[in-house]
Parts: C-alpha cells; structure tokens; sequence
C-alpha cells in the first residue's frame, strides 16, 4: 500500500504530536553517538600530535592550491610518523575501543525502537 507525500508527512506529524518525549530522547541518543565518535579520534590525534598535523598542512600549502607543496618536507613528516608506530597503534586500539563502546551503548543502553501500531 502506498501513501502519498501528504499523507505520510500527516501521519509524520501524528506521530511527533504523540510522541514528544520520544523526540527528546532520539536528539539525546544522537549527541551521545556523536560524543563517542569524536572521543574516539582524540587517541589518534594524541598520537600523531596537533604539531605534526599542523606542520603536515602548512607544508602542502602552495601559490597553487592544487599543487602539493615540498613533496620532500610532505615524506619527512611521514618518515617520522612511520618511526612511532607503537604509538599509533596504540592510538588506533584506543580509538576503536572507545568506537565499540559508543557501539554498545547505541545498542543496549540507548534503543529506540518504538512500534506505533500501524503496519
């Protein structure tokens, strides 16, 4: 059965009428998610060092936005990201514990499944 974009934009606002407080807590599940996901770059970013990611953008900085800029500094940013690698893989673990965490908490102890009636 298919309803038109009116009717199911009004069956929509039923809905949100009804439900208010489900409204809330779906904006609430939506910030914790988006909590979880930028906690979990934070390790990473520790990891590589504001410093680093800083002077890896100035160094492609050009007169041409499209050129790469020194490709020489560019390789020795890398080279010297490449020799902490227990670090970032340290950082790379941390960064997907925390992910796995915001998982489960998005799975268990956030659901939001609500089942109106209609079918």
């Amino acid at each position: 059965m298919s309803i038109s974009a009116l009717d199911a934009l009004q069956r929509g606002l039923l809905n949100l009428r009804a439900n208010p407080t489900l409204v809330v807590l779906q904006v609430l599940q939506g910030v914790v998610v988006a909590i979880f996901a930028i906690a979990g770059v934070v390790p990473l970013v520790l990891a590589v060092g504001v410093g680093l990611l800083r002077a890896f953008m100035e160094a492609g900085k050009g007169a041409n936005p499209f050129d790469p800029g020194p490709v020489e500094e560019i390789l020795a940013l890398v080279e010297q990201a490449a020799t902490q690698w227990p670090m970032l893989l340290a950082a790379g673990f941390a960064a997907l514990a925390v992910w796995t965490v915001g998982f489960l908490v998005y799975c268990w102890a956030l659901p939001m499944r609500t089942n109106s009636g209609h079918e």
